[in-house]
């Protein structure tokens, strides 16, 4: 049953970074060994794109980094906190900081915004219909 789930950041000729699973494990395999990913789940583990992965309880993060002369190195790592039932990734957006200036999201569950698996900002109380100005942008249209 030990199949490839699929490759993931940098899993490329040079990396080789890529997941498997057994009907008891998921591996990560780094381009020169495999590892287990401790607790797992291999029936509803999934990659979602090149940094993200998740399984029914456990959102993961896989990092890729390269030297000069092209030896990459991959890590995995638990994005603590993260619920894996309402997490979703999609492509870096530039937010506006209510602090000023921006931050970069790649990912949101519930409560969070995240950029390369660490929390970046809480999302807004969507009970909440304060008027905040500095973040709301709002226009005032008269009759």
């Amino acid at each position: 049953t030990f199949k490839k789930i699929g490759a993931v950041a940098g899993g490329n000729a040079e990396s080789g970074a890529a997941f498997y699973a057994d009907g008891n494990n998921v591996y990560f395999f780094t381009g020169s060994s495999f590892s287990v990913v401790t607790g797992a789940d291999s029936a509803t583990f999934q990659i979602l794109n090149g940094t993200y992965a998740k399984d029914a309880n456990t959102v993961y993060t896989v990092s890729t980094s390269c030297s000069a002369s092209n030896s990459c190195t991959s890590n995995i790592a638990v994005v603590i906190g993260a619920d894996a039932s309402t997490f979703q990734v999609y492509n870096p957006t530039t937010e506006p900081d209510p602090e000023g200036g921006t931050i970069t999201t790649d990912a949101q569950d519930h409560g969070y915004y995240y950029n390369s698996g660490i929390v970046v900002g809480t999302l807004p109380d969507p009970d909440d219909h304060t008027l905040h100005p500095e973040t709301d942008h709002p226009q005032l249209i008269s009759p």
